[in-house]
């Protein structure tokens, strides 16, 4: 498994994932998001609730990886303010959206 990496300094970096945990992370994010899709072209209610863990754990993976960053340097206790207030707010902003899409995944009844 690679990982691609864009920056304006070095331009495109692809490097090699660190260890079997990182690619067996890799694959299951893969395999969540790819089932994840499927359910929402399938409009399958259950995918709307899941929808929430999605967005909850992704929330959660961002603020410890960016804490666990953050707290090397120094006044690093001013990130993890940001950190946490941002993906508080981001996350509140796309758990907004997502609860306007309830009514894509209700079961509609077939017209007689």
């Amino acid at each position: 498994m690679r990982a691609v990496h864009w920056s304006t300094s070095g331009g495109l970096n692809i490097t090699k994932q660190p260890g079997v945990g990182a690619l067996v992370w890799s694959v299951l994010n893969a395999l969540l998001y790819a089932s994840a899709a499927y359910g929402i072209h399938r409009r399958l209610p259950v995918v709307w609730k899941l929808g929430w863990v999605v967005l909850i754990v992704s929330c959660l993976e961002f603020m410890i990886r960016g804490i666990t960053s953050a707290l090397t340097l120094p006044g690093g206790w001013a990130a993890c303010i940001g950190i946490v207030v941002g993906g508080i707010f981001v996350t509140a902003y796309w758990g907004a959206r997502w609860n306007r899409q309830r009514d894509y995944f209700q079961v509609l009844a077939p017209k007689e």
